[in-house]
């Protein structure tokens, strides 16, 4: 397996002590949930020094942040996050507001914040919410294939993949998608071995196919979404289609056919 980009977690506040119990809360969620060797906390005395970070692109998983501070507030802090997101059309961080005062609930929903936590709540709801967040991003990167191109890191849905085909005296492999065709340097038994527990079984020895997307077989061929056919291998023809069969079970089933 490739290994995954490490993240941070941010926890801003001016005053030293707060910070570093607002650190600990967050620092003993992730050893609960052992994620400590995959995820960084880092410790913020003021938020300028957090954006000087952002702007080195190292890259946050969340943001714990103060509303009331001596210099940029956390408010305004807010306002910066939502304008940088806006300008590059990138992912939110997902930005928690901690404070000791209820009237800025409202200025924080209209930033769109995640979370807006009372400081004498933050023992329960900061563990509380951090799950949250790890269980959603979790869920959200399980969905996604994250490829290495010669264009850069790129994302795909497994979703949205209907086969994967190793090309022809080259050593990367090509991903179908209805209007697009991706390509990644890695061999095709590494692949399977990334790809084993999910819904792709193999048509030939250099084809994968998402079995999620198979209409119907006809003899040697398979028919998927949008009128897509791929040769099958008859080698590979009863193990495909058992697979074929097993999920169509599975997801009847599911919706109680």
């Amino acid at each position: 397996m490739r290994k995954t980009e490490k993240k941070s977690i941010a926890v801003i506040d001016d005053e030293v002590q707060m910070l570093k119990v607002i650190g600990r809360y967050v620092t003993e969620t992730l050893k609960q949930k052992n994620m400590t060797d995959k995820i960084n906390v880092r410790l913020f005395c003021m938020a300028e020094e957090f954006l000087e970070s952002v702007k080195k692109d190292e890259k946050y998983l969340a943001v714990f942040s103060d509303i009331e501070m001596d210099t940029m507030n956390g408010i305004e802090l807010g306002k910066w996050l939502n304008k940088k997101r806006a300008q590059e059309k990138g992912e939110a961080i997902p930005l928690i507001f901690i404070t000791s005062h209820e009237e800025f609930a409202i200025e924080s929903y209209r930033l769109d914040a995640y979370q807006y936590i009372l400081k004498e709540e933050m023992k329960v709801r900061i563990p509380e919410v951090l799950r949250n967040i790890l269980q959603q991003r979790r869920e959200e990167e399980d969905s996604y294939r994250v490829l290495e191109t010669i264009e850069g890191m790129q994302k795909i849905r497994y979703g949205d993949i209907l086969y994967i085909q190793k090309a022809k005296g080259k050593k990367y492999v090509e991903y179908y998608t209805q209007d697009k065709v991706y390509r990644e340097q890695i061999n095709m038994k590494t692949l399977w071995e990334e790809l084993q527990h999910r819904d792709f079984v193999y048509a030939d020895r250099s084809c994968l196919v998402n079995i999620e997307k198979v209409i119907q077989i006809h003899g040697m061929e398979l028919e998927l979404s949008g009128g897509v056919r791929v040769r099958i291998a008859r080698r590979h023809l009863m193990e495909l289609k058992e697979c074929v069969r097993q999920y169509w079970e599975r997801k009847k089933r599911y919706h109680g056919i």
